[in-house]
């Protein structure tokens, strides 16, 4: 699957990053993960299943959108349909699923796409990859959470240093996009492939299967 890269002053983004709104919005810069997955699997879906030759649309090209353009979409989605509390006890639980699943189906509803929407299809560890794979050969990217309630239970995220997978950061509670599953066979592992902060990384699949709940789940679209 293709995914979308985003040119901020010629330096290039594995899809978007909450933290360029620090300066204008400390509340979304550090709580809007989930804006930013629903407004880059919503740009990819316009990409591959509505665009014509003839359309002139800002986000046409996936493989060069323009900063602006995009901080644009952000900002109007946000307002529209991806909003979530401004107080500061519950802006921590930043974009709330249900209000997930009603943008999305606005969005699908106006593009005129029959989907069926569904946070956490199910919680059973034997199942969720099909609805994974399902998306995934649509190439539907997908919103992706993780949250638990114990700091020590941390999900790792990797990235390629000099040719070898190393971890890079860490979270227990965020928002994603996965983009691909793959196969790394010096670890002898699967892998997710993700966007986050604007970068591409890999978290091992068995570490987020194994804290899946209604909590740590998918937006699972179906066309």
């Amino acid at each position: 699957m293709g995914f979308i890269t985003i040119n901020k002053n010629q330096e290039l983004y594995y899809g978007g990053k909450q933290g360029w709104w620090k300066e204008d919005d400390s509340i979304f810069s550090e709580y809007g993960c989930g804006v930013i997955s629903m407004c880059n699997m919503e740009i990819l879906l316009w990409n591959k299943y509505v665009k014509t030759d003839d359309t002139e649309e800002i986000f046409y090209d996936i493989n060069n959108i323009a900063y602006d353009d995009y901080r644009n979409y952000v900002n109007k989605r946000y307002k529209d349909s991806y909003f979530f509390s401004r107080f500061k006890f519950l802006s921590k639980l930043g974009l709330l699923p249900w209000t997930m699943k009603s943008g999305l189906k606005t969005f699908m509803r106006q593009l005129g796409m029959k989907s069926k929407i569904k946070w956490a299809p199910t919680i059973r560890k034997n199942c969720i990859m099909s609805y994974i794979e399902d998306m995934l050969n649509k190439d539907i990217p997908i919103t992706t959470s993780y949250f638990v309630f114990l700091r020590n239970r941390q999900l790792d995220f990797y990235t390629y240093e000099n040719s070898k997978l190393c971890k890079s950061t860490s979270c227990t509670s965020h928002y994603f996009n996965i983009i691909d599953v793959v196969d790394i066979p010096e670890n002898d592992e699967k892998y997710f492939v993700v966007s986050s902060w604007g970068k591409k990384y890999y978290i091992k699949v068995v570490d987020w299967i194994n804290k899946l709940s209604f909590f740590t789940n998918i937006l699972y679209c179906s066309l």
